[in-house]
């Protein structure tokens, strides 16, 4: 159907073309710009998971947070993170920290337990989320490439501690050292970095990376029902370095 604006019209697809008319003074009309429509969602090969959660709560209820040792590492805009697991390292092993860290007998957690930040509602919507991550790490456990979870209980998850983040690690390993230019000219500036990482291992890490996101879709514990009708078992929508962790002692991307 033809629009008229400002004197001049717009035919669509006249032998598979778009002719436009110009106005008497050689204007071209406005064109018109439309929001596209989303297609309706296709739920029609979705298929019901074969896991359900499967509370521990009599071992997660074990560990007290007033006991001696239990610290908080740090909380996000969902959980908190606990250590109620450490065991000493000496020089020879320490991981991260300072300069004064080091050389010292220091503590690395092995047992991390996420809990709800009280800003949080306790409603069913934090109580799936932690249920979800629950049944992910169940059907995870087979796989290298896992953070496993050791218990689980409505608003809590015990989980094996991840040393750091690929980001950080990456970054401590590439790093720049200063740019050189002349000010003012952004396409003169050469950036001087030192890299420490081989081709090899940027290669190893990001094959892991791949494998991990495998195990996820496709879990090993789960293949046999998963990979029959082809469905996919979990999708992560947030994957980048800083969520990805990397457990320096083996190596292993997790």
């Amino acid at each position: 159907m033809a629009s008229l604006r400002g004197g001049g019209r717009t035919t669509p697809l006249v032998h598979g073309r778009n002719i436009t008319n110009y106005d008497n003074n050689g204007r071209q009309p406005e064109k018109q710009h439309q929001t596209p429509v989303e297609p309706p969602l296709d739920q029609s090969m979705c298929v019901p998971s074969p896991a359900v959660p499967l509370p521990t709560c009599n071992s997660v209820h074990e560990f007290d947070l007033s006991r001696e040792g239990a610290r908080l590492l740090g909380s996000g805009n969902w959980r908190g993170a606990w250590d109620v697991g450490s065991q000493l390292l000496g020089e020879e092993n320490a991981i991260g920290g300072t300069d004064e860290d080091r050389g010292h007998h220091r503590r690395r957690p092995n047992t991390i337990l996420k809990t709800t930040i009280w800003k949080r509602q306790f409603d069913r919507v934090t109580i799936n989320h932690h249920s979800v991550d629950a049944v992910i790490a169940d059907a995870m456990t087979r796989s290298r490439h896992s953070i496993h979870a050791y218990g689980y209980c409505s608003q809590a998850i015990l989980n094996e501690y991840a040393d750091r983040s690929l980001e950080d690690y990456v970054k401590s390993r590439v790093k720049v050292l200063h740019m050189e230019g002349m000010p003012g000219k952004a396409e003169d500036f050469r950036v001087v970095h030192r890299d420490e990482m081989t081709s090899g291992e940027k290669l190893d890490l990001a094959i892991q990376v791949a494998k991990a996101i495998s195990d996820l879709h496709f879990p090993p514990a789960l293949s046999s029902s998963s990979a029959k009708n082809g469905s996919v078992f979990a999708v992560y929508n947030d994957l980048k370095p800083e969520n990805v962790m990397i457990d320096e002692q083996t190596g292993l991307i997790k």
